[in-house]
């Protein structure tokens, strides 16, 4: 038996024939097993590449984002004093916006809610003794 992520698969043999039978009531017959995954596998890589956007896609928003985020620093740095726009300059990588994931910004969310119902308010999780001690030493240093 063969799982990936949505679809369990099982190789049966009969005679000189094999074939793959999957949860979705598709079944291949082909010669070799080997074959066999390989069509499945292209199918699956197909249907994927359908949802995917292109690498240019992918590359032109990309690209769009850290040209906004660059000005955008740039135009902060004009404000701040020479030594400490350097610092920022040399150590950009450092923050969210430039190193990776962080916050997104621009983007507003709106959730609608069925009529006559609010929102769930919940007091924050309970951390043990543990994790609050090492808390509010780094707090304190």
């Amino acid at each position: 038996m063969l799982c990936c992520r949505y679809t369990c698969l099982t190789l049966v043999k009969h005679h000189q024939f094999s074939y793959l039978a999957s949860s979705t009531s598709l079944y291949f017959y082909f010669y070799t097993t080997s074959t066999c995954i390989f069509l499945w596998i292209q199918q699956k890589k197909s249907y994927l590449e359908e949802a995917l956007p292109s690498e240019d896609e992918v590359s032109n928003a990309e690209s769009k984002v850290d040209e906004d985020v660059e000005e955008h620093l740039v135009e902060r740095l004009k404000e701040m004093p020479n030594p400490l726009a350097c610092l920022l300059r040399k150590h950009k990588m450092h923050f969210s916006e430039f190193g990776g994931l962080g916050c997104i910004k621009g983007v507003e969310h709106h959730i609608q809610l069925k009529p006559g119902v609010s929102p769930v308010r919940s007091r924050p999780y309970k951390i043990t003794w543990e994790a609050d001690e090492f808390l509010r030493a780094e707090l304190d240093r």
